[in-house]
């Protein structure tokens, strides 16, 4: 599938995508991290965001699952 990793403040702007559309083979993945610096290299506030995980599949079909992630400096 193809991958995408975003993460969003709780009120919804986005903040960094990690992956955007990278191919992944099934299984499991450690290796995309979150440096806790926004698009613009600038740290992030201390607080908690939303990390949206995209997976779009050859066939058309696309899952998404969400989780929190803490900032804590």
């Amino acid at each position: 599938a193809y991958i995408t990793i975003e993460l969003y403040s709780s009120t919804g702007e986005l903040v960094a995508t990690v992956v955007d559309n990278v191919f992944r083979a099934s299984g499991p993945h450690d290796t995309d991290t979150w440096d806790g610096l926004n698009d613009r290299d600038l740290a992030v506030a201390p607080g908690t965001y939303i990390c949206l995980i995209t997976a779009n599949f050859n066939s058309g079909r696309q899952e998404s699952s969400r989780r929190k992630v803490t900032v804590v400096r």
